[in-house]
């Protein structure tokens, strides 16, 4: 899957310190949600990957091996230890679409989101039974309609065109402000096909490069590869990450900052810690029900 495509639609955050042109080549899918995105972001999305939201991909043919920096988040991890080799071969052919597209029971993005929407409260009520989720303001990209909290909606090359779920331009995306008794923060999440593309690497960030203060390479329970990342942002933001390839072919990133609003807005933290930790939304992105081909 190419997660630019992913990352793009996140929005514009704080300057970097990472050279993104340097590890990231833009693709076609890409320059396509540059031209819906919300105005408001549009300016500066190429920033994104330096900065919280660096681009990870599945690696193949690696044995499981992995790379980490910095210290774990908490004690438990839902994905198996990593083994102390580093991982940064490329994956194969670009915009390879995973196999589960070809089948002929692919569901319409329409039953996608009713599938999905109940599994989605069920998994975030779970990790934050005492929470309330509301309305995040920057929950209608980019067809300028406010969608609830953890509703589920799909974003195409083409606003308002539904567009098959296997089309190079559709993902599913939400979001939700977290109101927490010591402050306010929030969680996105985003789905695609994961479409192979060799054009984007697999590592974390060279030592000593800024913002990412942990990251972590492994395989989770259920034949999944997770990129594991906590990014400490200008502000004084923190953001917990993790890019999930499905062995089902779904690509699934779940986030979770301690701002209400949204990274992108480079604005001071509105509660100390973000809401998840990095084990909380790895939790959500490996369960089996929060996949695009059921």
């Amino acid at each position: 899957m190419d997660k630019q495509l992913f990352d793009d639609a996140i929005g514009e955050v704080p300057p970097s310190t990472v050279n993104v042109e340097a590890v990231i080549t833009r693709g076609r899918r890409a320059d396509r949600v540059r031209r819906v995105a919300n105005p408001v972001v549009a300016a500066g999305v190429a920033v994104v990957l330096g900065v919280g939201v660096v681009a990870y991909t599945m690696t193949r043919g690696d044995d499981g091996g992995g790379v980490r920096v910095g210290g774990p988040t908490s004690t438990t991890s839902p994905s198996a230890p990593p083994s102390s080799s580093s991982s940064t071969s490329m994956k194969g052919p670009t915009g390879t679409p995973p196999e589960q597209c070809s089948q002929p029971d692919v569901e319409t993005p329409a039953a996608v989101i009713a599938r999905l929407n109940p599994v989605l409260g069920t998994l975030f009520h779970g990790q934050l039974p005492n929470a309330q989720f509301v309305v995040n303001p920057g929950n209608q990209y980019p067809d300028g309609v406010t969608h609830g909290p953890l509703e589920l909606f799909q974003v195409t090359g083409e606003t308002p065109v539904d567009k098959p779920v296997c089309d190079v331009d559709s993902y599913f995306m939400t979001r939700a402000t977290v109101q927490l008794p010591d402050g306010t923060g929030n969680v996105l999440v985003l789905l695609a096909p994961a479409y192979d593309n060799g054009d984007f690497g697999n590592q974390c960030d060279p030592p000593g490069s800024g913002e990412q203060t942990y990251c972590e390479v492994g395989q989770g329970p259920h034949g999944e590869t997770i990129l594991r990342q906590t990014r400490a942002l200008e502000g004084g933001t923190t953001m917990n990450r993790v890019d999930i390839t499905r062995a089902d072919g779904t690509s699934v990133i779940v986030e979770s900052s301690n701002i209400g609003t949204d990274v992108k807005t480079g604005g001071a933290p509105t509660i100390a810690t973000p809401p998840l930790t990095v084990d909380q939304v790895a939790a959500i992105g490996i369960d089996p029900g929060l996949t695009l081909f059921p």
